[in-house]
């Protein structure tokens, strides 16, 4: 059985901690498992955007400072927010990967690109994205959101000039589709659009990608209270 190798675990040590959120609305308690843990704000919205348990696993801690960022730990990863950074790319994914090499003393002579024909090793064969609206809970009768959607191809490089279209689906079962810019130097793309009023439930927007002659698609959800 294949298994995912819990890298954030490994190389956990506590930072400096701040004050956990008590009772709040846009936090997310993780009760499964021990710690009193919550995921919360931004790093709730990203979470459970990109994957969620299945990706990154349970919290293993609350908020702290580790290299003079607001960091969270689950087992799989490390979430640190970046206010430097334009919206919808605060919350980064830190690169545990490479933290891990050097932690082992291997060579980081290996961790250089191979040389050899430039244009076919940098050339787009697949694309994979990810999408997430802020904010991700809306009151029943609609308002503003904003769609965001970040696009790499099969080395996690990211993708410019990516076209994207997207699908609204309400609750109700009602659909409307839109269109945003293609895709920056930094592979993003976001737009805002108006929710209309529907029933209370989660809405689902399903994205599809195109670049040249690959396609590909990917989905995010709200909800509507």
């Amino acid at each position: 059985k294949v298994q995912l190798t819990p890298i954030g675990t490994l190389l956990y040590s506590p930072g400096e901690p701040l004050p956990r959120p008590a009772n709040y609305p846009g936090c997310r308690d993780f009760p499964e498992v021990a710690g009193n843990y919550a995921v919360c704000y931004d790093f709730l919205e990203f979470f459970e955007a990109h994957g969620g348990v299945g990706q990154f696993g349970y919290p293993i801690s609350n908020f702290e400072i580790h290299n003079g960022w607001i960091s969270q730990y689950f087992q799989r990863a490390r979430f640190e927010w970046h206010p430097e950074l334009p919206a919808g790319e605060r919350v980064q994914v830190a690169n545990l990967g490479k933290e891990f090499f050097i932690s082992q003393g291997e060579d980081p002579a290996l961790l250089r690109p191979v040389p050899g024909d430039l244009q076919s090793t940098r050339a787009v064969l697949s694309l994979k994205a990810y999408a997430f609206v802020s904010p991700v809970s809306l009151p029943r009768n609609g308002g503003e959101q904003t769609l965001y959607v970040k696009v790499y191809d099969q080395a996690l490089r990211p993708v410019e000039g990516v076209e994207i279209r997207y699908l609204v689906t309400l609750p109700g079962g009602a659909t409307y589709s839109g269109t945003l810019p293609p895709t920056n130097a930094d592979g993003l793309s976001s737009g805002t659009h108006i929710i209309p009023a529907d029933v209370h439930g989660r809405g689902i927007i399903t994205i599809t990608l195109t670049y040249n002659q690959l396609q590909g698609q990917t989905a995010t959800a709200f909800q509507l209270w």
